[in-house]
C-alpha cells in the first residue's frame, strides 16, 4: 500500500518538474543526445540501424530548433527522445553485428 502510494505521488509529481526546466537541463540533454548519436555512428548504425538512426537525427535538429528559441522544456524532452533512438540505433547495429 505504502510503495503504491509513493508511486502514485511521484507519477503526479512528473508535470510539475517538467516546467523547472532551464537552459543547463536542456544544454545537458543535448550533450547526452549528441554523444548518443555519436555512439550509434561508431557502431555502424548507419548499415545496421538505419531507421532509428535517421529518427534520432530529426529528434536532434527538432531539439536544437527548439533550443534556438529558447524553449528549454521541449528541447530537453525532444533531445532525450532522440538519444533513447540514437541508443536503440546503436543497440540493434550491436546485436545485428553479434548474430550476424
Amino acid at each position: 500500500m505504502k510503495r503504491n502510494l509513493v508511486a502514485a505521488a511521484l507519477i503526479l509529481a512528473l508535470p510539475f518538474t517538467a516546467y523547472g526546466m532551464d537552459r543547463k537541463d536542456a544544454d545537458l540533454a543535448m550533450a547526452e543526445a549528441g554523444a548518443s548519436i555519436h555512439a550509434a555512428e561508431s557502431a555502424d548504425a548507419a548499415q545496421y540501424a538505419p531507421t532509428d538512426l535517421n529518427t534520432a537525427h530529426d529528434m536532434f535538429a527538432s531539439a536544437q530548433s527548439e533550443y534556438d528559441h529558447r524553449n528549454w522544456t521541449d528541447a530537453a524532452f525532444t533531445a532525450d527522445n532522440s538519444k533513447a533512438d540514437a541508443n536503440l540505433a546503436a543497440a540493434r547495429s550491436r546485436e545485428h553485428r553479434e548474430l550476424g
